[in-house]
């Protein structure tokens, strides 16, 4: 089984509020998580490397609406 982290876990290594991270899958740049049996969020760890690269876009002042995956 693959290991979760909590909200806070994923936004830890980026730097980024856990509200970033609910607004990043409002938006579509992060896929939306199923909830576990005792209701939390389980964020698998590629995420995190998805939210390096978000950050780094935004920064560079690419705007989150625009760093969707698109299908190939």
């Amino acid at each position: 089984m693959a290991t979760l982290l909590s909200i806070k876990g994923v936004a830890a290594a980026p730097g980024l509020a856990a509200d970033t991270i609910r607004y990043y899958e409002r938006v579509g740049v992060l896929p939306k998580v199923a909830r576990s049996t005792n209701s939390y969020l389980g964020y698998p760890a590629e995420h995190v490397e998805t939210l390096h690269v978000a950050r780094r876009l935004r920064e560079l002042g690419l705007p989150p609406g625009d760093t969707r995956p698109v299908a190939v």
